[in-house]
């Protein structure tokens, strides 16, 4: 039995799940919305990378697919550090995150976190 899962939702966008993952956003939709309705527990983790999926746009549209789902499911809003592949990347601001989540919270979502962060007032 499965009773809860954490999903990566990445992105909003299907350029950056091509580019960067190397995959596609609507079956990660398709496992939300699924895992949703079979009434498993569900919590959703972004990594936000500047300038990749850190957009005021697409933070919010990330929010409202969440939401349209169930408001109630936590979203896991977490800084990205350059480590590994992207060392070129910088680290995703501390007010970025903070910004994640007051948009989070804008549309409706009951569960928002902070991620990766250290000593944040979230």
């Amino acid at each position: 039995w499965i009773d809860a899962m954490n999903i990566d939702l990445k992105s909003f966008r299907n350029t950056f799940y091509r580019n960067l993952s190397k995959a596609r956003l609507d079956p990660v939709l398709d496992t939300i919305r699924m895992a949703h309705h079979m009434g498993i527990h569900i919590e959703l983790t972004t990594l936000v990378i500047p300038r990749e999926n850190d957009s005021t746009e697409e933070l919010r549209d990330i929010a409202r697919f969440i939401y349209n789902v169930s408001p109630s499911i936590p979203w896991h809003v977490s800084a990205f550090h350059p480590d590994f592949k992207m060392r070129t990347t910088a680290a995703t601001p501390a007010s970025t995150i903070g910004r994640a989540i007051a948009i989070g919270k804008e549309e409706g979502l009951q569960f928002v976190y902070a991620g990766n962060l250290r000593g944040n007032d979230w």
